[in-house]
């Protein structure tokens, strides 16, 4: 005898299935941003960065650098976490460019193009939110860093021209002026342990700087 089929008391039972949690949330449509950042050499290590930034370790030298920023929103996309209910929302694909001059001990301009991928917005209460974004591509002097470790670990001696950059920032953007946002970055040049340049060459600047955003 075939089994009778399942009443409408009995569907009732059977939970739903559960929506996607959203960690992130998408931003407003844009295009293009334009910065103004200032930084400052910090002595640290990239890998020992975060390290020395929590503990308040990091030393910094007479070495300054102002950059104009340019960022083009290419696309966006989410992520499903394998195994959760958890998304991340709202991620972007970015290509950057920068106009940096250097002032100090070394006196230099630079460019340096880049791709950069950007987090979704994260809720700081109703006030505010936050992303994080990581930007890598190639950075060239147009002469050479005097204060920047060269291949022998000295500074400015026999500095390269040609290296890879990497940038990694914290952006906050306040509920009330979406356009607008402050953020802290790193702004890093160095030659990949070898494999651009010889040994550890290379430099990293820490500061901050703002940015508005086309809508």
């Amino acid at each position: 005898m075939a089994p009778a089929s399942a009443s409408a008391e009995d569907t009732d039972l059977v939970p739903p299935r559960a929506d996607k949690v959203l960690l992130t949330e998408a931003r407003p449509p844009s295009t293009w941003a334009v910065a103004l950042y200032g930084g400052v050499w910090t002595n640290s290590t990239l890998p020992s960065f975060p390290y020395n930034l929590v503990r308040g370790r990091l030393t910094f030298d007479n070495a300054q650098i102002a950059s104009l920023i340019v960022d083009r929103r290419l696309f966006d996309f989410d992520l499903d976490l394998p195994g959760t209910r958890w998304r991340l929302n709202g991620f972007s694909v970015e290509a950057e460019g920068t106009l940096n001059q250097h002032f100090g001990l070394q006196d230099h301009v630079e460019a340096t193009a880049a791709l950069k991928v950007r987090s979704g917005e994260i809720a700081l209460g109703s006030a505010a939110s936050l992303n994080v974004a990581w930007a890598n591509g190639i950075s060239y002097a147009f002469a050479a860093p005097k204060w920047e470790y060269g291949p022998t670990l000295v500074h400015g001696v026999d500095s390269r021209l040609f290296q890879y950059y990497m940038g990694f920032e914290a952006a906050v953007t306040p509920t009330s002026a979406k356009n607008l946002s402050a953020f802290f970055r790193l702004h890093h040049r160095s030659g990949i342990y070898g494999v651009i340049s010889p040994r550890r060459t290379g430099s990293n600047y820490v500061g901050a700087g703002l940015r508005w955003t086309f809508r």
